[in-house]
């Protein structure tokens, strides 16, 4: 995980209140019915300090996941988030693995 995407390379600072605002906002969007926002919501949790946020929403997501593959990779994030898979949480995501 962790992939060098290299629009990444162009920001200088991560506003993490505002990814997390709107990562919020696309989990309310769907109504909480759709894994990729909620794995979106629980990295922005995850990196604004709130793990036991972020571990519950990546719990949702595995929840919801229609197939095994998108649930296999929602499982290594929430070892991730848990603790348990170390390793970088930014720089991936279940919907487009180059963000």
């Amino acid at each position: 995980m962790g992939v060098d995407h290299p629009e990444r390379r162009k920001v200088k600072v991560r506003d993490v209140d505002l990814a997390t605002k709107l990562a919020k906002a696309a989990v309310d969007a769907s109504e909480g019915k759709e894994p990729s926002p909620l794995d979106t919501y629980a990295r922005a949790l995850f990196d604004s300090g709130k793990t036991s946020d972020a571990i519950s929403t990546v719990q949702k997501a595995i929840a919801v996941a229609k197939n095994n593959e998108m649930r296999k990779q929602l499982e290594e994030t929430l070892k991730k988030v848990s603790g348990k898979g170390g390793g970088e949480m930014i720089g991936t995501s279940v919907s487009n693995p180059a963000i």
